[in-house]
């Protein structure tokens, strides 16, 4: 088991992103010609919300099953489910905050909010792993022979 290159991961997220782009463009155009009542209808942002903070639940992302990878505890044991969930928190607080109903000043909010995922980023460039992933006491393995960028 050795710990996954920054490429590796970022060919990951980029793989992870095609299920919710398709979901969420069928979502926002059955939005805009549905005749149902927005009521009975799941805002795209509250899918999308959900699919990151969940996208690790089973150990592996769409993306990280492709390329070999998994989510492991820092010292290379089995993580729990929490610790999988609380290293995506980062990527549903902006859409969280931007669906909270009334709040006037969203984009005050949001786009700092918002700002955590590229500054999570950054720490993955730079240290080779995600803030997030410190928080949480994980780190993503390359578990099997797949060949990524």
């Amino acid at each position: 088991m050795t710990t996954a290159t920054v490429s590796q991961r970022i060919v990951a997220f980029l793989i992870d992103l095609v299920p919710i782009v398709f979901v969420a463009s069928v979502m926002g155009i059955l939005w805009r010609t549905s005749s149902l009542p927005a009521v009975w209808m799941i805002p795209p942002p509250v899918v999308g919300a959900a699919y990151f903070l969940l996208r690790d639940v089973t150990g592996a992302s769409p993306g990280k099953a492709a390329l070999g990878l998994r989510v492991v505890a820092k010292d290379g044991g089995e993580s729990s489910v929490g610790q999988r969930v609380l290293r995506n928190v980062v990527f549903v607080l902006g859409p969280v905050v931007a669906i909270v109903p009334g709040l006037k000043t969203w984009m005050i909010v949001t786009v700092p909010v918002s700002s955590l995922v590229l500054l999570d980023f950054v720490f993955l460039l730079i240290q080779g792993e995600r803030f997030s992933d410190k928080m949480a006491g994980t780190k993503v393995v390359r578990v099997s022979s797949h060949r990524a960028a």
